[in-house]
């Protein structure tokens, strides 16, 4: 990715030489965006898909613990969870998710674009 240069504060030309030529985002600087990013989106999917992830997750133990006839369909199990815990029932486990979905994000997203820029894939 071509690094975007700073504009000058005044018009001479000592200032000109001196700052055209230094990037404004260093590699560094895009690394650490890119890092953040993908952290971002991490938290913002898993605080979005965590509920269902929980209610699948019951019912896949439901089979342990009910016979055929008692266990629950996907809404049943969601009305079930909200009425017995409240809606912070559905983010029961949540940290130790973020836990592990950040770093995994993150590390995911900054190869991407690192990878991107070492292939020199062409941007559109």
């Amino acid at each position: 990715a071509d690094s975007v240069s700073r504009r000058p504060s005044s018009n001479s030309p000592s200032d000109v030489s001196d700052v055209v030529d230094q990037p404004l985002f260093t590699k560094s600087h895009e690394i650490g965006v890119n890092l953040a990013c993908g952290a971002l989106s991490g938290i913002v999917a898993t605080v979005i898909t965590y509920p269902a992830d929980v209610v699948r997750r019951r019912m896949q133990l439901q089979s342990l613990h009910r016979s055929l006839s008692e266990q629950r369909g996907p809404y049943q199990e969601l009305v079930s969870i909200i009425k017995t815990e409240g809606p912070e029932g559905l983010y029961r486990g949540l940290s130790p998710e973020l836990l592990k979905v950040i770093p995994m994000v993150s590390v995911t997203f900054m190869t991407y674009e690192l990878m991107k820029d070492y292939l020199y894939v062409p941007q559109k």
